[in-house]
């Protein structure tokens, strides 16, 4: 794995940044939390709602802010995903740049698509093309592979769900007052097949 030039890095400061990086376009629906509320707290963000550009705008500067990696037929349960969108980790201590790739390249894992400073660690996205429920079982034995590769890095075993959650960019760590931050290294989706082979190794050949 070649190391990335920083020049080709961009910031990610918005919630709707975060958003389309994730769920542009969507093929189902991402679930929104967020703490800061005059009413309900969990948003239903569905494919072609015209709202969400506002509501997004909305989060930014308030405190702790979610959204799903994946995508939903109604709610963020495994019986209902409609659209795997990313292979992910969360990593429960800070970790510098520097350090993120260092972690990387020890655990011989290709290099992320996005980077969120969440605060009081780091979040990790492999963002792939969309895919249907129906290969959630290879996608978790990919996650299950980040996640333990990635153990001394602190990565959190428990977090390896489809149906997560994960801090949104520009809204506020309300445990110490931070801003979350990311930073995309390539918004080109990967194909799912290559991160796979990326991850597990490549594939035998028919004999």
């Amino acid at each position: 794995m070649s190391a990335l030039k920083k020049s080709k890095v961009e910031a990610v400061t918005t919630p709707l940044e975060h958003f389309n990086l994730l769920h542009a376009p969507a093929h189902g629906t991402a679930v929104l939390w967020q703490r800061e509320s005059s009413g309900k707290q969990w948003h239903k963000l569905r494919p072609d709602d015209s709202h969400i550009p506002a509501l997004l705008h909305a989060q930014a500067g308030t405190k702790d802010g979610f959204l799903t990696v994946n995508e939903f037929k109604w709610w963020r349960q495994v019986d209902n995903l409609k659209s795997l969108r990313s292979l992910y980790v969360d990593i429960d201590r800070f970790l510098s740049f520097e350090d993120v790739f260092d972690a990387l390249s020890d655990a011989k894992l290709p290099n992320p698509s996005l980077i969120v400073w969440s605060g009081r660690g780091v979040h990790l996205y492999w963002l792939h093309e969309p895919m249907p429920a129906r290969v959630l079982p290879v996608w978790q034995k990919c996650q299950d592979t980040i996640v333990k590769a990635l153990a001394s890095a602190g990565a959190d075993p428990a977090a390896k769900d489809c149906a997560r959650v994960l801090r949104l960019c520009g809204t506020l760590n309300s445990k110490n007052g931070a801003l979350v931050e990311g930073r995309v290294l390539d918004p080109v989706p990967w194909s799912f097949h290559d991160l796979c082979d990326e991850v597990l190794g490549p594939r035998s050949a028919p004999k």
